[in-house]
């Protein structure tokens, strides 16, 4: 079998939480205010008191962790300014901590090189001070990271010593979760019975903390190992024992792995021969595809989708294997999972071939092999950079250990120089002989020291080489970091009018910014219009420039040339050539301008300016930063017309369905009209969209009165067009036609349907309808008077029972209905009709509802059921029609709470005078 590579640990998990518990001692909030503002608070009084410089360095560092938490660069910043401090105070410990904060931040960044380099400078601290508990946490740190890099075998040298630490400690914890990470490596290195042995030994401790999360999550990882030895019944026995103690913790991403990993396992076993587990099978995808559209995660609904697509395949159930590949296939390209890509693929390829659609499954077979082929390729790429890096740290290591080295042997020289250089003074005396001697020893380790002191400078300058890189790395890093989060703000706003506003408010502090505007391209009138053009804090009036060659205005320049326009100095260098268009801007005169073609592949949409009132305050960093951010800006445009054009479409949409809810209105009886032929009813109806497919009517024809409650197929647009078709043919079968008899109502209904909608044409001739199998559920009744106290009901009903109730009795009475709807297939020669004739006394209650109540769900997915809904109704028989209908309302709402309506609602219940 072809199984799903589904291995959702959480390795990265337990390395965040140990640094986020280990840097964080303080309250998230301190009397209804933010963390941040308390602790600021905090802060601000320490320097006004007497406290120690030790102690406002701590109060520091516990913002610059604050920071960290919220992923705010202003955390480094501040870890910074706190080892400043702590190297004027000679405070170790507060240096150490912040050079750990500093490592944290550029670990949640991704940069893995300057996160080893303040972890290392930390952990180095922690040790001269012998401080082992800090020390042991800054190397499981560590391994965190060289985990990321793919070094696993440092990464478990450094959890081993942090684990050796903690049992000295017996930090029950921390051990648990050391475990807990080197059995993940093991893992990685396919050493799977140490894996699975760490996780037990972690297991132990974690009972002991009752620890349900830890636990749950441990069952988790021993099953998903388990898993890829491909010994499924193993990793189903660990992942049904953890399920229970998941689903306490009410975690639920880990439980809807818990439902994926099982779902996928028993797929593997002989489960699919039984009918039970069968079931169990797709529940525990049901329940998977609950949780995962609640959490909005599309990774988890493309494991879902093709775990059923291979639970039917093998179920030889082609048609809906083949549905739900192709679902997850589209919920793939949204996540870009290219592995699961290429399962997809594979799988797709066999299913064809079962169906014996050989040209699909050959055109599948190819995308999967060369899908295949690039995906090797790629992780053999990445194998290569992920030893060059580990290369890398090494050699670095190694160069900074020879220069420790070459200083112990300098520190060696100069002593024995000094003490040789002392025996000369006191050996004088010695014979010239020995002095001559003592003279050639000297001369051949002053050529040693040369040739030492050569080696050390030719080490110094590779080092200064280093930290000059180094350097200029850092630097590299902060300014993506600082354009990463520009970008990302500006291409988060949907709205034109607020992107200039972001853009001059990201910028400010970096540079000096006096205007900012955005002129956007208009093809209709060929023109650059600037709207909210920002001067000086104040917004300009609406602007437009002529894009064509006649006009000389510089942003026209640079959008027809497709290029960058930066001028020092206007005045000199744009008016004095060009006195006659000084007018062609508009504002106060800047100083210095740079204007930025914006594109959208290449095709030009418009232009970016910034403008200074200073002369030349712009350095190359800056102008490059600029450049790079009309990238994000180009984008932001082109998103915010877009959505601007799908915000118009929809609200075209919205305006015509409430035109049509309008219109459907009018086809519907009113309450006057009911009152007209009953004094009492209750109504509840609920279309799930601004249309509905259900819909209720009356007449009243001679001593007849017709009423009917209609369940279209579909519900929104589709659903109300047949609506309407329903409403028309009975208006037409009843009020003009005269036909008074329910059952041959529903069967001429049934057959103008189907020529109506063309279902009725063989399958080979060219109007066939080959899809359209539209129809309608409903309930026909016919109500005469015969007697002042007597009433005669004729119902007749297509897949909708009849509800009544006698005032002498106090249950529910029901009819069945003819078990096929009106409209759609038709198998069978002719459809007919069944009917039913009743006399009921006056003061009885009729209940005529579609299956939309009975089917609402609950948050945890529980219809209500017709059961239920019968059973609430006996309840409330002897309370009257407007009482009933409050009661059925705060019914439906106690049970569906805050869960989506699944389907149009119609209730209608009259009660006989």
């Amino acid at each position: 079998m072809y199984r799903l590579f589904l291995f959702l640990l959480v390795f990265g998990i337990y390395f965040l939480s140990f640094e986020m518990k280990a840097q964080s001692d303080v309250a998230r909030t301190v009397k209804g205010r933010s963390v941040l503002d308390s602790l600021w608070c905090v802060y601000d009084s320490s320097q006004t008191s007497s406290l120690e410089d030790t102690a406002q360095i701590n109060r520091l560092l516990e913002i610059s962790n604050e920071y960290l938490i919220n992923k705010s660069d202003s955390s480094q910043i501040l870890a910074e300014i706190a080892i400043r401090q702590s190297e004027e105070n000679l405070y170790s410990e507060g240096k150490a901590k912040a050079f750990w904060i500093i490592g944290l931040y550029y670990q949640t960044k991704n940069y893995s090189d300057s996160a080893v380099h303040f972890f290392r400078s930390s952990s180095s601290i922690y040790k001269e001070i012998q401080d082992s508990v800090h020390y042991s946490l800054v190397l499981n740190n560590l391994a965190g990271v060289y985990y990321a890099q793919g070094n696993y075998e440092r990464a478990l040298k450094n959890l081993l010593a942090s684990l050796r630490i903690q049992q000295h400690y017996n930090d029950e914890l921390q051990i648990a979760r050391a475990l807990n990470n080197m059995a993940l490596i093991y893992k990685k290195n396919s050493q799977y019975e140490k894996s699975i042995q760490m996780h037990k030994q972690a297991i132990l401790i974690k009972e002991k903390l009752r620890d349900s999360l830890g636990i749950a999550t441990s069952y988790l990882n021993i099953g998903s190992v388990f898993l890829e030895q491909e010994s499924y019944e193993k990793a189903v026995a660990y992942f049904e024992k953890g399920l229970p103690m998941a689903l306490k913790t009410d975690n639920d991403i880990l439980i809807c792995q818990y439902y994926i990993n099982l779902g996928m396992s028993l797929i593997n076993t002989d489960s699919l021969k039984n009918t039970a587990n069968k079931d169990q099978i797709l529940l525990y995808f049901d329940k998977a595809e609950i949780i995962a559209q609640r959490l909005t995660n599309k990774q988890f609904l493309f494991y879902i989708n093709f775990g059923r697509g291979q639970y039917f395949f093998y179920s030889e159930d082609y048609i809906k294997a083949l549905s739900f590949c192709k679902k997850a296939l589209k919920l793939e390209q949204e996540v870009d999972l290219r592995k699961g890509r290429a399962n997809i693929y594979r799988f797709l390829s066999r299913i064809y071939k079962q169906k014996n659609q050989f040209e699909s499954s050959t055109f599948y077979l190819e995308k999967y092999a060369n899908l295949d082929d690039s995906l090797k390729k790629e992780e053999n790429l990445n194998e290569i950079k992920r030893l060059q890096a580990v290369f890398e740290s090494e050699r670095q290591e190694q160069i900074i250990s020879v220069l420790r080295e070459q200083k112990k042997l300098q520190d060696s020289e100069i002593k024995r120089q000094e003490i040789w250089n002392y025996s000369l003074a006191s050996g004088a005396i010695l014979l010239l002989v020995i002095a001559i001697l003592v003279f050639i020893q000297k001369r051949d380790r002053d050529n040693q020291n040369k040739e030492i002191l050569k080696k050390s400078n030719e080490i110094g300058q590779q080092k200064e080489k280093i930290t000059q890189q180094n350097i200029k790395l850092k630097e590299t890093f902060s300014r993506l970091s600082i354009l990463s989060e520009i970008g990302r703000k500006i291409t988060a706003t949907m709205d034109e009018n607020a992107l200039i506003s972001i853009i001059k408010e990201s910028i400010e502090h970096i540079m000096p910014v006096d205007g900012v505007g955005i002129g956007i391209y208009n093809p209709r009138s060929q023109a650059i219009e600037y709207s909210n053009f920002i001067e000086k804090d104040e917004v300009l009036p609406f602007h437009i420039e002529s894009a064509t060659e006649e006009t000389k205005s510089l942003s026209v320049q640079s959008f027809l040339e497709d290029k960058e326009i930066f001028i020092v100095d206007i005045k000199k260098e744009y008016f004095q050539k060009n006195q006659q268009h000084i007018n062609l801007l508009f504002g106060e005169v800047p100083q210095t301008a740079f204007f930025i073609p914006l594109r959208i592949r290449e095709h030009p949409i418009g232009i970016m300016t910034i403008q200074s009132f200073k002369k030349n305050p712009y350095t190359e960093d800056n102008l490059a930063l600029l450049r790079n951010l009309s990238t994000y800006v180009s984008i932001a445009v082109a998103n915010a017309n877009a959505y601007k054009l799908i915000r118009d479409k929809n609200q075209n949409i919205l305006d015509s369905m409430r035109y049509a809810k309008t219109i459907q209105g009018v086809l519907t009886p009113t309450e006057k009209s009911i009152l007209n032929q009953f004094s009492e009813y209750c109504l509840i109806y609920s279309p799930k969209d601004i249309v509905s497919g259900d819909f209720y009517w009356l007449t009243k024809v001679n001593d007849y009165t017709f009423i009917a409650v209609v369940d279209c197929t579909g519900h929104g647009i589709p659903g109300a067009f047949m609506s309407m078709i329903g409403n028309m043919l009975l208006d037409e079968l009843i009020n003009q036609e005269k036909h008074m008899q329910p059952s041959k109502i529903l069967k001429l209904m049934h057959e103008r349907i189907r020529k109506l909608l063309k279902q009725d044409v063989k399958p080979n001739s060219r109007n066939s309808s080959k899809s359209n199998k539209d129809g309608m559920d409903m309930i026909l009744c016919r109500i005469k008077k015969r007697t002042s106290a007597m009433y005669e009901v004729a119902y007749s009903g297509a897949k909708r029972p009849f509800w009544y109730a006698d005032p002498s009795y106090t249950e529910i009475q029901e009819i069945g209905a003819t078990r096929q709807s009106i409209g759609g297939k038709q198998r069978e020669a002719k459809r007919l009709f069944e009917e039913d004739i009743i006399q009921l006394p006056a003061g009885s209650s009729l209940y005529l509802t579609t299956d939309g109540f009975a089917d609402q769900n609950s948050p945890q997915a529980e219809r209500i059921g017709s059961y239920n809904l019968k059973l609430f109704l006996n309840k409330i028989l002897d309370k009257n029609m407007a009482t009933q209908q409050d009661l059925l309302i705060d019914f439906l709402e106690a049970h569906t709470q805050d869960a989506e309506q699944r389907d149009d609602i119609t209730f209608w219940g009259v009660k006989l005078d």
